[in-house]
């Protein structure tokens, strides 16, 4: 009966280390941003769909360019990672949506991970001039930015 229940164990102890194996095969996904679903761009119409009807359909967007307030981006993508390896970007999707200056829908452009660009980044770094603060002028900021707040807490009456 021993050895019957020693060999149950011992299966139970593979099978669970199987699935523990083929499970952590499975990729981690990750899905950000705000995605704008394909049904619900076809619903906007050049010249017919105001700002308010698309914030409606798709919600806020990811990001309103700063230069031109016309202009929403509906930002997402879609990322897949094993264990402790590097994050791979399966799909990725921005959608520009243009509006005339009164507010109606202009142009919808849609742009995928084959229109991306990888841009390096600069390393160089500007030289200032002094250095860290040492640990007693870190003290004494620390003192005295708080009286300080505390006085100006005062005078306002919070």
């Amino acid at each position: 009966m021993t050895t019957r229940t020693f060999k149950s164990g011992r299966m139970l102890f593979a099978a669970a280390g199987l699935a523990l194996a083929v499970g952590a095969c499975q990729p981690m996904v990750d899905l950000r941003g705000n995605h704008a679903e394909a049904d619900d761009l076809r619903t906007i119409q050049v010249g017919l769909t105001t700002k308010q009807e698309v914030a409606r359909k798709l919600g806020s967007p990811s990001n309103v360019s700063p230069f031109d307030k016309n202009a929403w981006y509906y930002i997402s993508k879609r990322e897949e990672h094993y264990a402790f390896f590097k994050p791979d970007v399966k799909q990725q999707q921005v959608v520009e949506i243009r509006f005339n200056e009164e507010g109606v829908v202009e142009n919808v452009k849609r742009y995928g991970l084959g229109d991306s660009r990888k841009v390096d980044l600069v390393s160089r770094q500007t030289k200032s001039r002094g250095g860290e603060p040492g640990m007693l002028r870190s003290l004494w900021d620390t003192f005295t930015r708080s009286r300080i707040g505390k006085k100006r807490k005062d005078k306002l009456g919070i």
